[in-house]
């Protein structure tokens, strides 16, 4: 009988807004971030929710609204840069930085012109800063690295949980996928890179999937 998987509307925000499995960034232990609300009856700030990490082992704790949540972040920022060259102003400039934090931001950054071959040097605003969050595959909202991550001679696995991981097991097993009318375009199937979609890949992902299912069950959340 052939195996069928019907994509009825699954999205990434929907594996980002539940738990996240990722690495403490002092133990590198297993823990999870979580989406939580927040009591408005308690709060001066227009804020909804926050992101909170704790780790299972160290009990290291994180809180996106917290006030030193840029001290805390422990991922990598980035800064983008567009202006226009400030000697011959022929051609916009861009520049795609990585810095490590914010405790000492960088105040500019450096690009050539390729009309004038002069170095422009960019101003850095605080807008122009922006943190390695979860668009960034193997990153989450702290700049954390998923823990369920697996390599491939194709390409990597990252997964946010195991939720995550049984909804992308179905799939890649199934002989027969469709989706639904109201899906669309921008599921999370349809925008997955066509390594994971290709059947003759399928016996090679699902023992990388097999593998993350055997890390999953090492934890307890």
């Amino acid at each position: 009988m052939t195996s069928r998987y019907v994509d009825d509307g699954v999205y990434k925000y929907q594996f980002i807004f539940a738990d996240q499995w990722v690495h403490c960034p002092d133990c590198q232990a297993p823990g999870i971030i979580r989406y939580q609300k927040l009591d408005k009856t308690t709060l001066s700030c227009d804020c909804t929710s926050h992101f909170v990490f704790t780790c299972n082992q160290c009990n290291r704790h994180l809180d996106s609204h917290a006030s030193q949540y840029n001290k805390e972040f422990n991922g990598h920022y980035y800064v983008y840069v567009t202006e226009r060259c400030h000697f011959c102003g022929g051609t916009q400039l861009s520049v795609n930085h990585r810095i490590r934090h914010l405790k000492n931001p960088v105040a500019h950054v450096e690009a050539t012109c390729p009309v004038c071959n002069k170095t422009s040097q960019l101003s850095v605003k605080s807008q122009d800063i922006d943190y390695a969050n979860a668009n960034r595959l193997e990153h989450t909202q702290f700049g954390l690295k998923l823990y369920l991550t697996a390599h491939t001679r194709l390409g990597n696995l990252y997964i946010h949980n195991p939720e995550h991981l049984q909804v992308l097991k179905s799939y890649v097993q199934a002989e027969l996928r469709e989706r639904t009318q109201s899906t669309g375009n921008s599921s999370y199937f349809s925008r997955l890179p066509a390594w994971i979609k290709s059947a003759r890949n399928r016996k090679e992902i699902l023992k990388a999937i097999l593998r993350l299912e055997q890390m999953a069950s090492t934890i307890q959340p």
